[in-house]
């Protein structure tokens, strides 16, 4: 019974990847508004659930990105995650056959995996997996309290470093989400040296300027310009 708690999350694995590669569109053309020579994109894209993945940046460095990312908002989980998972690695065997671990990791191990791999990451896309971080973080404060001589208190201190760090980085970007920043000067200017001249402004996709957006279908954008947004 042991063996099939174990190969039965495998074997789901893997038929859920044969089931993704079955639909994995292929022999797509190039799209000129994707392929660039920095980016050194080919153009094959995978659309799925109103998203782009373009198969060339499944190279495995979503994972260092984020780590980092994950680290610089949040360091103190981070750290504390990652020793918890080592405490919990002794009892792997056990926790596969709990129900709640298998969906919880039923969720958490594909789409970690799926982000990990792909390079184009951004903070946000590693909010659902801070559940699970949390987890593991309880995990080593708990076998940190069970061995100390006071374990209400190390419960305690270890819980409130774990608030505290995310309160002051959530403090820090409050305060400097009050001060003026460049893409908001950069919208001033914008308005002052346009208005009254009618002209038409070009903007990178990635690049919200806090303006009012409009579509010009019958502008034509040269390619070299779409390569260089």
């Amino acid at each position: 019974m042991e063996a099939e708690a174990l190969v039965l999350p495998f074997l789901s694995l893997a038929l859920a990847v044969g089931v993704a590669l079955a639909f994995l569109p292929t022999g797509q053309q190039p799209d000129a508004g994707v392929a660039t020579a920095e980016g050194g994109v080919d153009g094959t894209q995978v659309r799925q659930g109103g998203l782009l993945f373009e198969l060339v940046k499944f190279n495995g460095l979503g994972f260092a990105r984020g780590f980092r990312q994950v680290f610089v908002h949040d360091p103190a989980l981070l750290v504390a995650a990652c020793c918890g998972f080592v405490v919990l690695l002794p009892r792997l065997r056990s926790a596969a056959r709990d129900p709640r671990v298998l969906v919880l990791a039923a969720h958490a191990v594909p789409y970690g995996v799926t982000w990990g791999m792909y390079a184009w990451v951004y903070e946000r896309y590693w909010l659902p997996l801070y559940p699970v971080l949390a987890l593991c973080a309880a995990a080593l404060l708990t076998a940190a309290a069970r061995r100390a001589r006071w374990p209400a208190l190390v419960a305690g201190l270890g819980a409130a470093v774990f608030l505290a760090v995310p309160v002051a980085v959530a403090a820090r970007f409050a305060t400097l989400a009050r001060r003026p920043d460049t893409v908001r000067e950069a919208a001033d200017w914008l308005v002052r040296a346009t208005e009254g001249a009618g002209a038409t402004v070009l903007a990178t996709p990635q690049l919200n300027l806090p303006l009012a957006y409009a579509d010009v279908p019958e502008l034509t954008v040269p390619e070299w310009k779409r390569a260089q947004a």
